[in-house]
């Protein structure tokens, strides 16, 4: 009688496991900073698309631009929410947290493309707002997976139950923010670039910059003014962060604020005397430069110049 082989009387051993990648406190934080940032990044290309659109034009566009601002300060709120329930107090004036646009937002999906501070079109609406506004259905988003991770058990913390509450509200979007995105979508769908009235939107220039303008100019003075107003209106918003009602209505003043100088910006020879009475559209800034942009630009000058 032949042996049997010797494989054949070796015990089966089953494939190992792969590892599990435990998430540790920090590290869900950090996610759950960045779930901050993105939520908020939305906010100033919506503003700057119904700033965009001239008094009086646009109506349903306007309207629709509103809700989805609105939307997505309570979407801020539940992220902060998130944030604090997971031990860390929510931030919006940190060094960084502005997006510098146009920009890629943190946890965004592959499809969804950068964000950039540009004026009102369906194509912007139906190809860059939408994607990150309204995901794709099956899309598991970066919520879905970090329930995933909470159960099973993968990310070393616990979450409060307002933690729970809010990651399964941003999960799961309310039956007024689901309508908002169905009449977002069919909007974009029915409303062609080519049958659209670009006469009601003004010719804003994309992505401004403070810095493209000289540094004792009236330009860069109303561009710094509209930068500097929506950062004070961030720092009055942190201590009401995870109240989405109070949110909303301490952000009511400083929005009606950041209209009034966006107006200003639009149509600059209507409020001051910029260059002339047919003085272009500035376009609008959320950023102010950090210091070292600054003395980038001082040092470019002075080359220029033949001074450095």
């Amino acid at each position: 009688m032949s042996e049997s082989p010797a494989y054949l009387d070796k015990p089966h051993c089953a494939p190992a496991p792969p590892s599990r990648q435990i998430l540790g406190a920090d590290g869900f934080r950090a996610t759950l900073r960045q779930a901050l940032r993105r939520e908020h990044g939305l906010i100033p290309p919506l503003l700057a698309a119904r700033f965009s659109l001239k008094p009086g034009a646009h109506r349903p566009a306007a309207a629709l631009l509103e809700a989805a601002v609105a939307a997505q300060f309570r979407r801020m709120s539940l992220a902060a929410c998130l944030l604090r329930s997971a031990g860390e107090s929510p931030c919006l004036t940190d060094r960084g947290f502005l997006p510098d646009y146009p920009e890629s937002l943190p946890l965004s999906a592959a499809h969804a493309p950068p964000l950039g501070i540009e004026r009102f079109a369906p194509r912007l609406l139906r190809e860059t707002l939408l994607p990150h506004l309204s995901p794709p259905d099956g899309a598991p988003g970066p919520y879905r997976s970090l329930r995933r991770r909470l159960e099973s058990g993968d990310a070393a913390i616990v979450l409060a139950a307002s933690g729970n509450q809010a990651l399964a509200a941003l999960e799961r979007p309310s039956g007024r923010d689901a309508l908002l995105a169905d009449e977002l979508s069919d909007f974009a769908s029915h409303q062609q670039d080519r049958d659209f009235d670009h006469d009601g939107v003004w010719a804003m220039p994309a992505n401004a910059s403070i810095l493209h303008h000289p540094a004792s100019s009236a330009e860069r003075k109303l561009l710094t003014r509209f930068a500097a107003c929506y950062a004070r209106m961030l720092s009055a918003l942190e201590p009401v962060l995870g109240d989405s009602r109070l949110l909303l209505e301490q952000a009511e003043g400083p929005l009606f604020d950041l209209r009034l100088l966006a107006a200003g910006l639009m149509n600059p020879a209507a409020f001051s005397p910029v260059s002339g009475s047919n003085s272009p559209p500035l376009g609008l800034c959320f950023v102010r430069p950090k210091p070292e942009a600054f003395r980038a630009t001082q040092k470019a000058r002075m080359r220029t110049c033949g001074l450095f």
